[in-house]
C-alpha cells in the first residue's frame, strides 16, 4: 500500500468518526484532576434535608502550584447537574465569612477533601437548597475559588483543572410526616 492511500484511508476513518461524535454533548477530560472516590452517590433523606459525602482527590498536573480558597478547609465548590445536555449549577454551600491560608497543592501532588452535601426540602426555610426539584441524575464538582500558584492570588486556574468526572446522585425517599 502507498502511503498516499493510507494517508487518504486514515483521514476517511478520522472524519467518519467525528462525523459520528456527538459535538453538543459536553465533554470532560479523559482523566480529571479532580476524582471522586465513586462513580454514585446517595443522598440520605433527613428530616429537613437531603445529605451526603463526596470525597475526592485532587492530582496537580499543571506544572505548577494551585491554591484553593478556603474558610478553615471549607472551600467553595459547586454542583453542576445535566440538564438537556449542559451543565446547570445546582448547589453550593454556605460559606463562612473567613478567609484561611490556601489550601496549596504542588505539582504533581495530590490533595484529598470531603464535600459534605445539605440540600434542605423546597418548603424548608435553609438553605442550602438544590435549585432543582428534580435532584437525582448525573452531577460533577466544580470548584470556584483555585488559582495558580501558591498564594492564592494568581490566575484563575482553568475549568478543566477544576472539575470533577461525572457521577450520579440519588436520593433516598423522604421520610413519612
Amino acid at each position: 500500500m502507498t502511503m498516499r492511500r493510507a494517508v487518504a484511508g486514515l483521514a476517511v476513518i478520522i472524519a467518519s468518526a467525528t462525523a459520528c461524535s456527538d459535538a453538543t454533548a459536553p465533554r470532560e477530560p479523559a482523566t480529571p484532576d479532580f476524582r471522586t472516590d465513586s462513580a454514585s452517590y446517595t443522598l440520605r433523606a433527613g428530616s429537613i434535608a437531603y445529605q451526603g459525602i463526596i470525597s475526592v482527590s485532587y492530582t496537580n498536573h499543571t506544572g505548577a502550584a494551585v491554591s484553593f480558597a478556603n474558610c478553615m478547609g471549607t472551600t467553595d465548590v459547586e454542583l453542576e447537574k445535566l440538564v438537556s445536555g449542559a451543565w446547570v449549577s445546582v448547589w453550593s454551600p454556605v460559606m463562612p465569612l473567613c478567609m484561611s491560608l490556601p489550601i496549596t497543592v504542588a505539582p504533581n501532588a495530590t490533595w484529598r477533601t470531603t464535600v459534605y452535601v445539605s440540600g434542605a426540602y423546597p418548603e424548608v426555610n435553609a438553605d442550602p437548597k438544590f435549585s432543582v426539584t428534580d435532584v437525582p441524575g448525573t452531577y460533577r464538582a466544580v470548584w470556584t475559588q483555585a488559582t495558580v500558584g501558591n498564594t492564592g492570588a494568581g490566575d484563575p486556574l482553568p475549568e478543566v483543572h477544576r472539575v470533577s468526572n461525572a457521577f450520579m446522585l440519588s436520593v433516598e425517599p423522604r421520610p413519612l410526616p
